[in-house]
């Protein structure tokens, strides 16, 4: 029996977990920093893919409800890279796009 095809599916299925445990590791993270930053953030969403995360909540303290649509890169070493948010004031659209700097 040829090895060749359980080698190749083991070592995608391994090449998955692996982008997986980075996502996962990369999610934690920016929620970190999101928590540090932010009173009591309530998570809308938080997607992963490849070395970037997007989060989406609402900031419930302050005179009225806000949302935050943050944006992380992170590095190989699980450093930011880039970070980009903005704050959509309750009432808005949130289709709203806007454009920050890298982080230096």
């Amino acid at each position: 029996m040829d090895a060749t095809p359980h080698n190749a599916m083991s070592a995608t299925l391994s090449g998955l977990l692996a982008a997986q445990a980075l996502q996962e590791r990369n999610k934690t993270l920016a929620r970190a920093l999101l928590a540090a930053g932010h009173h009591r953030p309530h998570y809308e969403s938080l997607l992963a893919e490849g070395d970037r995360v997007s989060a989406r909540i609402t900031l419930t303290t302050g005179p009225a409800p806000r949302t935050l649509v943050a944006e992380f890169r992170f590095d190989a070493q699980g450093a930011v890279s880039e970070y980009h948010d903005f704050l959509v004031p309750a009432g808005l659209n949130s289709t709203a796009v806007a454009v920050g700097s890298p982080v230096a």
